[in-house]
């Protein structure tokens, strides 16, 4: 029986029907769980460059986590979060936002180098090619629809059209929520870093050619 999935307005929405239909419909209960995940596996959102509301984007987050005291450095702080900062370390066509319905919903910057976290205790003078992603951000309002993993698939797609092997980032280490969604993708921790009393640890992926 084919479903029209664009009636949905959300994922939960789809979720929940196919969940009664199940329960409704014991015949299809052994074949719900993998069409469930099929159906909701597919992509909710359009990504593309967008330096403007990537930042918008970015500075709304980090008022956020300001608000309930997730700033500890520099690299988030509110009045940081625009053009001339960002721009220092980002080149226009490195911002992407993810749009849902139409409204920017998630950002990143996505680029081919190392430019806002050093990775030389790693690379040892021999940096490999590799995406780095760093500010992944999500709009409150579309928070819990995935977005982070639509982005970091975004960048594996990328890196499979560039030729390039891997896919980097970094985060606190003591954000244990959101290092199990960079690990849920498949991403391998490298290195815990100590650096003026943070812990940033560094993430990556290998991409399959």
């Amino acid at each position: 029986m084919p479903i029209d999935t664009k009636r949905f307005q959300n994922s939960s929405d789809l979720e929940l029907f196919l969940f009664c239909l199940c329960w409704s419909v014991p015949a299809l209960f052994g074949t719900c769980y993998n069409v469930t995940m099929e159906t909701l596996s597919q992509p909710q959102a359009e990504v593309g460059v967008d330096m403007a509301g990537a930042v918008d984007i970015i500075r709304n987050v980090a008022e956020w986590m300001q608000g309930v005291g997730l700033v500890h450095d520099g690299w988030w702080e509110p009045e940081n979060m625009n053009v001339a900062f960002l721009g220092q370390y980002a080149k226009p066509d490195e911002f992407f936002v993810a749009r849902l319905d139409g409204k920017p919903a998630a950002a990143a910057i996505i680029q081919a180098e190392q430019s806002l976290q050093d990775w030389g205790a790693v690379d040892n003078g021999s940096t490999p090619p590799a995406l780095y992603l760093h500010y992944v951000a999500v709009e409150r309002e579309f928070a819990g629809r995935g977005l982070p993993r639509e982005l970091m698939q975004h960048a594996e797609n990328l890196a499979k059209e560039k030729g390039i092997p891997a896919l980097r980032l970094d985060t606190n280490a003591d954000e244990s929520k959101l290092r199990k969604v960079y690990e849920d993708f498949g991403f391998k921790e490298v290195k815990i870093l100590e650096e003026d009393g943070n812990r940033t640890v560094l993430y990556e992926k290998q991409v399959a050619s």
